[in-house]
């Protein structure tokens, strides 16, 4: 897996269960995300989300919950969010990953 992280301000939207939220990739990697947002799903929740690179089609992954900002112990200097580690790196996922690291 390729740990470079693109760092982003995506608006993304997702779905943890029944409930929805909104908000921004920050990064990006190979593996994974990290959404800033103030709705936080539980560690472990399954994930969907869509998103769009301006001028490029939708781009919709599913994921598992990796880590949360509510599990460091100390104040973090950063954006309130979660981690997802992707199940389903779709090819358009990774095309997108490889463009913003350019």
């Amino acid at each position: 897996m390729n740990s470079s992280r693109a760092r982003t301000s995506i608006p993304v939207e997702f779905q943890a269960g029944t409930n929805r939220g909104t908000g921004k990739i920050n990064n990006m990697g190979s593996g994974g995300l990290f959404i800033g947002t103030g709705t936080i799903p539980d560690q472990g929740e399954p994930v969907s989300l869509r998103f769009n690179l301006p001028g490029e089609s939708p781009i919709a992954v599913t994921g598992l919950v990796w880590w949360t900002t509510r599990d460091v112990e100390r104040p973090r200097s950063g954006p309130q969010g979660f981690g997802l580690r992707l199940l389903d790196a779709s090819e358009a996922y990774e095309q997108a990953v490889e463009r913003l690291l350019v």
